[in-house]
């Protein structure tokens, strides 16, 4: 028999909710549900940051910074670059706070960019790499280290912003993959696969060294994305921040051009 995660009266007094209250009890019970599918062990899914009201943000962004609040409240003023990389967002996972910051890479790397989690170290008020990050290339996005990350919930949302920002420009992006894990996670972002390539032994051989555990694919798989150009993803002149909305709780983005 399954287990009910709500009594009776409870459902009973969530019908009869408005919409914004509706949409909350909704989120918890989502979280409660996730609780219940690993094994009954308390797991803390992966959420984004509330960012501050207008008149904070346009405070915040003349100090070089931008806020947000957690769940409990707690406030933090997160600097807009740091050595080069650009904020995008904050998010929690298992007491842990990450930034998501993207960098423009030097002229020939591959990936030419990247969002990268940092943690925040909220004691000494530093954040710190973690080796995380999802490839920005519009030509190379097939690029993901989220070992920090599974099972938050965050790495489909988070590969969606890259894909986002990659697509500025043209629209259009595109990956090889050569993981099973990855083939699902990029077609449920929109990827459509074009063209299909069988794999060497010797090259199988050297993929799997490189990412032990991962399951490859028999054919490495070619995908594209194709969506809407949006000038203001372009992080070179904009500032874009993904948050929750104060007043609504919906997750949205939020653009500011750049001085």
């Amino acid at each position: 028999m399954k287990k009910r995660l709500l009594p009776a009266d409870e459902i009973r007094n969530w019908r009869a909710l408005s919409g914004k209250e509706k949409k909350e009890k909704w989120r918890e019970l989502k979280a409660r549900r996730l609780e219940l599918k690993y094994g009954g062990k308390f797991v803390n899914p992966g959420h984004f940051f509330t960012i501050g009201n207008v008149a904070e943000r346009e405070e915040a962004l003349r100090k070089g910074q931008m806020i947000f609040r957690g769940r409990k409240g707690e406030e933090f003023d997160v600097a807009l670059n740091i050595h080069g990389y650009q904020l995008i967002g904050v998010v929690g996972f298992k007491e842990k706070i990450y930034s998501l910051r993207y960098i423009k890479r030097e002229q020939g790397a591959q990936p030419s960019a990247l969002i990268c989690p940092f943690e925040i170290n909220t004691t000494h008020a530093i954040e710190e790499d973690r080796g995380m990050f999802f490839a920005a290339d519009p030509v190379d996005m097939g690029h993901i280290q989220a070992s920090g990350l599974e099972k938050s919930g965050l790495i489909l949302p988070l590969l969606q912003i890259a894909t986002e920002i990659a697509c500025a420009k043209t629209g259009k992006a595109s990956a090889g993959i050569v993981f099973e894990k990855f083939a699902d996670l990029f077609s449920r972002v929109g990827y459509k696969t074009v063209k299909q390539v069988l794999m060497t032994p010797d090259v199988a051989r050297d993929i799997a060294r490189k990412r032990p555990g991962m399951k490859l694919i028999p054919h490495a798989l070619f995908m594209e994305y194709s969506g809407k150009p949006l000038p203001e993803n372009n992080l070179d002149t904009h500032y874009r921040f993904v948050a929750i909305d104060p007043h609504s709780g919906e997750i949205k983005s939020y653009y500011y051009p750049k001085q």
